[in-house]
C-alpha cells in the first residue's frame, strides 16, 4: 500500500488579499507520477509554492507523511523534497559544479564549511543523470536558458529527495532534451521509487509519461485520473477554452491533442 506523502486539505492561499486557489484537497503517494494542468493563471505555481511551504495557506493544512508541514522540521523536509523552478532567473556567478553543490546544503552539518565525498558523488551522480557533465566548469550565468534548466534539476537531484515538483521543466528545452528529461524521470520514478509532480502545458507529454493527471482551473481542482480518462476532447476544450480535438496515436493508443484545423486539415489530403 503507497504511503501519503504530502496532502493538501481544505487548502485556500493567494497573495496578500487576491485569493489564487480555493478548498484544495489533493493527495500525492510515494511512486506517484503526476501532471499539473491548467491555463495560465489557474494557479499551478502557487498550488506548488502552498505544499512545499513556500507560501504559507491563507487556510486549510498541508500534511507532510501525516504531520502538519509547520510542525515539520525544515531540515528534515528540505533533504525529502526538491523542488525546480519555473524559470531559472537566478544570479549565480559561480561555475555549474558549484551550482549543484548547493542541493547538498541540506545535509551539511553545523560548522561544516566543505563538502564531504558522499557530497561530491552526489553532484557527479546529478551532472551525469542530466548530461551536464560538460557544463561543470562554465560559469552558471553565461549559460543558455535549456542548460541553465538542466543545471537546476542536477541540483535538486542532488539533493536526493523523496519527492520533486517541478514547475515547466521543458520550458526552454529543445524536443530532444525534453525527451530526455522525461525519460530520465521516469526511470528515477520506477527504478528509484521517486514520486514526481509537474506542471505542464503540454498535454500530449503529460499523457505519455504521467500516470495521473490533474486539472486545475480558476484556482480549483477539477478533475483528476489516468490520462485515458481525462484527455478526451470534451474535458480539453472546456479547460483551455479552445477548440482542440483529441485523436489516438496509431502506436501507442495514447490520447493526442491537436487543434482542430490541423486535423481537419488532415481529413483533406
Amino acid at each position: 500500500m503507497s504511503e501519503t506523502m504530502i496532502e493538501a486539505r481544505n487548502l485556500y492561499a493567494g497573495y496578500g488579499k487576491r485569493r489564487v486557489l480555493s478548498n484544495i484537497n489533493l493527495a500525492l503517494c510515494s511512486g506517484d507520477f503526476v501532471g499539473l494542468i491548467g491555463p495560465n493563471g489557474s494557479g499551478k505555481t502557487t498550488l506548488i509554492r502552498a505544499l512545499t511551504g513556500i507560501l504559507t495557506p491563507a487556510s486549510g493544512n498541508v500534511f507532510w507523511r501525516g504531520r502538519p508541514l509547520a510542525a515539520t522540521p525544515t531540515a528534515r523536509f528540505s533533504r525529502s523534497v526538491a523542488v525546480v523552478s519555473q524559470t531559472p532567473e537566478l544570479h549565480l556567478d559561480m561555475p555549474v559544479e558549484e551550482v549543484v553543490l548547493l542541493g547538498r546544503i541540506p545535509y551539511f552539518k553545523r560548522f561544516q564549511w566543505w563538502p564531504r565525498r558522499r557530497d561530491r558523488e552526489a553532484v557527479e551522480k546529478a551532472l551525469g543523470a542530466t548530461g551536464a557533465e560538460k557544463l561543470r566548469r562554465q560559469n552558471f550565468q553565461r549559460l543558455s536558458g535549456g542548460e541553465q534548466q538542466r543545471v537546476l534539476l542536477s541540483l535538486a537531484l542532488a539533493q536526493e529527495p523523496r519527492l520533486l515538483f517541478l514547475d515547466e521543466p521543458t520550458l526552454h528545452l529543445d524536443l530532444n532534451y525534453q525527451i530526455g528529461i522525461f525519460d530520465l524521470l521516469l526511470k528515477l520514478n520506477r527504478d528509484s521509487g521517486l514520486t514526481v509532480m509537474t506542471v505542464l502545458h503540454d498535454i500530449n507529454l503529460a499523457a505519455a509519461y504521467c500516470r495521473r493527471l490533474v486539472f486545475i482551473r480558476e484556482g480549483q481542482l477539477w478533475k483528476e485520473g489516468t490520462p485515458d480518462v481525462l484527455v478526451t476532447e470534451s474535458n480539453i476544450r472546456r479547460l483551455f477554452r479552445s477548440r482542440l480535438t483529441v485523436v489516438r496515436h496509431p502506436v501507442s493508443g495514447q490520447p493526442v491533442v491537436c487543434p482542430s484545423a490541423a486535423v481537419r486539415e488532415a481529413d483533406n489530403i
